[in-house]
């Protein structure tokens, strides 16, 4: 930008005097200023916050694991606490619904605490609400059952990233201490 005139991709056009205010690189009037951030207060209110109460119309519908069940019968028990995920892959699953309704509490509860030193809440909810959570497939599970100390979870979770689509495959561990399974670590699967 030169003087009063700006140059982009766009095009090139005159800034007339103070009329505008520059925000996150973008040039917007004044007067439109008002209609924007009202929208975008409006976008904000309807999306979920962090640990709000699952709505009570999804408790009804197919469970975003994709075990094919109700998520009353399926992943809502586990993120209130009321059954704890009894193998690795049900904590797997459970987690994975924990990011699709931004359930962080639950998330970070579930992490093994040393490995909590790599994260935080704020960033954990920043990455889950960024995406648009497609689906979940199970592809493999090691132990991880009951009466195991450790399991293995092979996993392909499908979402949208910045309008792209994205596809994770990662094997994750999960160790069960005193009767509660926790997120250990994951390896990029082969």
């Amino acid at each position: 930008m030169k003087g009063n005139h700006l140059n982009n991709r766009h095009g090139s056009f005159s800034v007339p005097k103070n009329p505008w205010r520059l925000t996150r690189n973008l040039w917007f009037r004044k007067d439109s200023w008002t209609k924007i951030a009202a929208q975008h207060t409006e976008k904000r209110w309807k999306m979920p916050q962090a640990n709000d109460p699952i709505p009570l119309a999804a408790h009804e519908q197919d469970c975003p694991c994709g075990r094919g069940s109700p998520l009353r019968n399926c992943c809502l028990p586990r993120l209130s606490g009321e059954h704890p995920p009894r193998t690795a892959e049900q904590l797997m699953r459970s987690r994975y619904t924990a990011h699709v309704f931004l359930q962080i509490d639950y998330l970070w509860q579930t992490w093994s605490s040393e490995q909590r030193q790599r994260s935080s809440p704020d960033q954990i909810r920043a990455w889950a609400a960024s995406c648009e959570w497609l689906g979940l497939q199970i592809i493999s599970t090691e132990a991880g059952q009951e009466n195991d100390s450790e399991g293995l979870v092979s996993f392909v979770a499908l979402y949208r990233h910045d309008g792209n689509f994205q596809q994770h495959h990662e094997v994750s561990l999960f160790h069960q201490v005193m009767g509660r399974w926790f997120y250990v670590d994951h390896r990029p699967a082969e």
